[in-house]
């Protein structure tokens, strides 16, 4: 994630990366907890970006990119120490183009195209658009219409 390249191990457990360019990846391996998982990249403005399919449909799918943030600590008379923390955003993929969460919901008006339906179910249903479950809903009730 922090380099946006692909790494595996093959067949004898040597870690090995890709050096060509990849758009989808899906994870194939019941013994692991991201089975069946798919991953996608080469969208515009993004296009080193890995993205995870949460859920999707034929109009829109919603999309996890996992970033990585490096804070430096210095401590008096020590080394600095380098943390790696790990920040989840999402995104609604609408028409080939994404659009950022946010907590309020407000930056998803344009990727439904204002769509009274939408604004309604997100009121109804007190839908935060920065969590998973709840963006969840919201995609999956988009695409059943």
């Amino acid at each position: 994630m922090y380099e946006n390249k692909v790494h595996f191990k093959n067949e004898n457990e040597k870690e090995q990366m890709l050096a060509i360019p990849v758009k989808k990846i899906i994870i194939d391996d019941a013994t692991s907890t991201m089975n069946n998982t798919v991953i996608l990249s080469g969208y515009p403005d993004y296009k080193d970006a890995f993205f995870q399919v949460i859920t999707g449909g034929s109009k829109a799918n919603l999309l996890k990119k996992m970033n990585i943030i490096i804070r430096e600590l210095k401590i008096h008379n020590s080394p600095t120490e380098r943390k790696f923390e790990l920040e989840e955003r999402f995104y609604i993929l609408i028409n080939d183009k994404l659009f950022q969460e946010n907590k309020n919901c407000t930056s998803l008006a344009e990727a439904f195209g204002k769509d009274s339906k939408i604004s309604s179910f997100v009121s109804t249903n007190n839908i935060k658009c920065n969590k998973e479950k709840d963006l969840i809903r919201l995609v999956d009730f988009y695409n059943s219409y």
